[in-house]
């Protein structure tokens, strides 16, 4: 859990809590070797949701990305001709 903790930046007490509540929920399952507890997604359906999300997400951002080039190559062909009309 200290891996965890260290990679979300959160209190001990607090993840444990929540990792405690997804294994309830059955999201999460755990597998013990010796003093340590190693936890997996429980469900390969969210794994395939997740990762849709992360796809669909990725287009969103592309798309803005694109968009946002396009307007400032507007923005800066329109203060050129601006100033060669001065």
């Amino acid at each position: 859990m200290s891996d965890i903790t260290t990679g979300l930046r959160t209190p001990k007490a607090n993840t444990s809590q929540h990792l405690r509540v997804m294994r309830m929920m059955g999201i999460l399952k755990t597998r013990r070797d010796g003093r340590n507890i190693f936890y997996g997604i429980a469900n390969e359906k969210l794994i395939k949701a997740c990762s849709l999300m992360q796809d669909a997400l990725a287009q969103i951002m592309d798309g803005h990305s694109q968009r946002v080039a396009v307007e400032s190559k507007l923005l800066v062909d329109e203060a050129f001709s601006e100033a060669k009309v001065r």
